[in-house]
This record gives C-alpha cells, sequence and structure tokens, in this order.
C-alpha cells in the first residue's frame, strides 16, 4: 500500500517538476514586469490571439521599457520618453503602420523668389499659438500621407486667415 501511495507522490512531484519551468520560461508571475504588461494590456484594450503571440508582445514591451527607463536616466535629454499604446510595437511594425513614404508625383509649389524678401522687415521670432495656426497633437492614426498633406494645406491657409485649421482637417481627412 505505501509503494502505491509513493508511486503516486513521485508522480505528482514529476509532473510539477516538469511544468514549472515551462512556467518560468513564459515569464508568467515569476517575472515582475508582467504584472504591469497585463495592466497596460488591460488599459490599451490589449488581447493577443494565442500565449505565443503574447509573449512575443510581453518580450517587445520589455524591450522597450528597457530603452525608455535607460534614456530617461541619460542627462541632458530636453524630453522624456513614457509607456503609451505603441509600447508592443517594434520600430520596424510601427513605421510600417503609422507612416507612409511619399508618393512620387507630389504636386510642388514654387519657391518664392529669394531677391524680393526684405529681411529687415521680419520678425527674430513668431509665435504661431498668437496666430491660432497651432492645434493640439493628435494621434493621425494610419492616415499617412493623405493627412499630412491635408493638415500642410489648411495650415497655410490658417496663416494667411489667421485661424486655426483643426476643424477642417478633420472634416477634410474624414472624407477622404
Amino acid at each position: 500500500m505505501a509503494s502505491k501511495f509513493q508511486l503516486a507522490f513521485l508522480f505528482l512531484f514529476l509532473c510539477m517538476m516538469w511544468a514549472s519551468p515551462s512556467a518560468a520560461s513564459r515569464g508568467e508571475p515569476s517575472d515582475p514586469m508582467m504584472k504591469t504588461f497585463e495592466e497596460w494590456m488591460a488599459e490599451y484594450g490589449r488581447v493577443y490571439s494565442d500565449d505565443d503571440e503574447k509573449m512575443r508582445r510581453f518580450q517587445i514591451f520589455k524591450n522597450n521599457v528597457n530603452y525608455i527607463e535607460t534614456f530617461n536616466n541619460r542627462s541632458g535629454n530636453s524630453y522624456t520618453l513614457g509607456i503609451n499604446q505603441f509600447t508592443d510595437l517594434t520600430n520596424n511594425e510601427f513605421i510600417a503602420q503609422h507612416t507612409r513614404a511619399l508618393p512620387l508625383n507630389i504636386k510642388r509649389e514654387p519657391v518664392m523668389p529669394f531677391d524680393d524678401v526684405n529681411i529687415s522687415a521680419v520678425p527674430q521670432s513668431i509665435d504661431w499659438r498668437y496666430y491660432g495656426a497651432v492645434t493640439p497633437i493628435k494621434d493621425q492614426g494610419s492616415c499617412g500621407f493623405a493627412g499630412h498633406s491635408v493638415q500642410l494645406r489648411r495650415w497655410k491657409e490658417s496663416t494667411r486667415s489667421k485661424r486655426a485649421a483643426n476643424a477642417e482637417v478633420i472634416k477634410m481627412v474624414s472624407e477622404t
């Protein structure tokens, strides 16, 4: 009778030993960053297709957080980095999803000749906020080049009319 009990105990012990390394290799509770990652997932509504994808994103997240902390601890920076909705993306993934290459057939406006400019009348600096030409920072998502060209055109118009162009940009991008 004792041998069956010992055999069952040995089997249970071996199962626990076999499961422990696989749980640790997945970066679960033994990794203190996992709690931060799961809180980040909840905050930004991230759900991954399977555990492998979650662990791949977790590794990217850890690398990015390490970069953020290293950068912020360096002296002489004029800005700080922080964790945001893009922290589980590699640089290449971010570029592919949120930027676009400019098309080759861009219509360029003619350059104003410099000989007609009176540089003594140019102010030392211009505060574009005074003219209402600067709008709050926006997440443009993946609108890419279209959003940038619309914003540039609206900015040019706003500097002429001295009013912010934020509403018109939103309207034009939603129509494209």
